[in-house]
């Protein structure tokens, strides 16, 4: 079979960088929330 891009082999080259993004955001909430915590007690 010809390799062709379909919707469903470009949905997870689009996908992967927005979840990425979503963990390393998610991540850095957590460090800033331990920092805060961390330098107010």
């Amino acid at each position: 079979m010809l390799s062709i891009p379909t919707p469903f082999d470009l949905s997870p080259a689009i996908g992967w960088p927005v979840h990425v993004i979503g963990i390393f955001a998610v991540l850095l909430a957590a460090i800033a929330k331990i920092r805060a915590t961390g330098i107010a007690s």
